[in-house]
């Protein structure tokens, strides 16, 4: 057997540690990061779009209720459009029910000009989830571009299914607590969230192209 150089050895014995690094590192385990890479330039906004969920929202998505756990984030397992959507993942609950939010603030990139939004009639959506679940899904105005923080309301009822199911809402379906003008002021959206109806199975419910439409 020839023994080999020692320059030669410690070119492999580099290599060797540089794989191992690379292995055994957390960081570069699929799944293990959050971090969201750029959204694909060719996805094309369509016009009216609240948010598509290309642009990333660190720090502007939140979740609360108690019993089992909930996770919201932005995923590319499943898009209606383009590349991402929102993904809320939730454990079964039997009396409690979770609630799960997005704010709007550092979304305007994904929006048509706002002005745009202030003629609305009506709201599309698209949803997937894999088990029954029924939630009401709430939009908070600001108190700019005609809104007064008025809260609005539409109760939905998902049917578990494997395709994306679309709706298309009027505005004048949504309910209002009352209190304000008793306009929903879409040009002045804020945020939105759902809150979900118990009992329901452990799920996972993905969201994406939020239009407030002419």
């Amino acid at each position: 057997m020839k023994w080999l150089s020692t320059p030669l050895l410690g070119a492999l014995l580099a290599l060797s540690v540089t794989a191992c690094n690379r292995d055994l590192s957390p960081l570069n385990r699929t799944g293990t990061s959050y971090i969201k890479p750029a959204p694909i330039a060719t996805c094309i906004l369509a016009p009216y779009t609240w948010d598509n969920f290309e642009q990333p929202a660190v720090g502007y998505l939140w979740t609360g209720g108690p019993g089992s756990p909930i996770l919201e984030d932005y995923s590319n397992l499943n898009s209606y459009t383009c590349s991402y959507s929102w993904r809320i993942k939730t454990g079964v609950s039997g009396s409690y029910g979770h609630w799960a939010g997005l704010n709007s603030s550092s979304l305007k990139q994904n929006q048509d000009p706002m002005t745009n939004l202030g003629g609305a009639t009506r709201m599309a959506i698209a949803m997937k989830v894999d088990q029954n679940v029924k939630f009401d899904f709430y939009l908070h105005e600001g108190s700019t571009n005609g809104g007064d923080s008025e809260e609005w309301t539409y109760t939905f009822d998902l049917t578990a299914s494997p395709s994306w199911q679309t709706f298309d809402i009027p505005l004048s379906a949504m309910t209002t607590g009352g209190g304000k003008d008793g306009v929903l002021a879409t040009g002045s959206i804020q945020y939105f969230w759902l809150f979900y109806y118990t009992p329901y199975p452990a799920h996972t419910l993905y969201i994406d192209d939020i239009q407030f439409l002419p």
